[in-house]
């Protein structure tokens, strides 16, 4: 369920308008007051994107972007869906 995932860890990685949080980004209570939030800058759950498979060496293809893939450290990777759906 990645668009569950997606609301989740965006959501501890920005401040929100609750008078108990005092400005501050749940996640940075927790592991400090400065945290890397870039690879949730690009894009939104669900955008069109164009992606190459086989590790960059594939021709450009349509995907949708679902989210951040935690797996491959410490490069920016995504979860992709390709058009075919598969």
């Amino acid at each position: 369920d990645y668009g569950t995932s997606w609301v989740c860890e965006t959501r501890n990685v920005i401040t929100t308008s609750s008078k108990y949080d005092d400005g501050h980004k749940p996640l940075g209570a927790i592991a400090g007051p400065t945290l890397e939030i870039t690879e949730y800058l690009d894009f939104g759950f669900y955008d069109w994107v164009t992606f190459k498979s086989n590790a960059g060496l594939g021709p450009p293809e349509l995907g949708r972007w679902i989210s951040v893939s935690h797996r491959v450290e410490p490069l920016m990777s995504y979860w992709v869906l390709p058009k075919s759906g598969r």
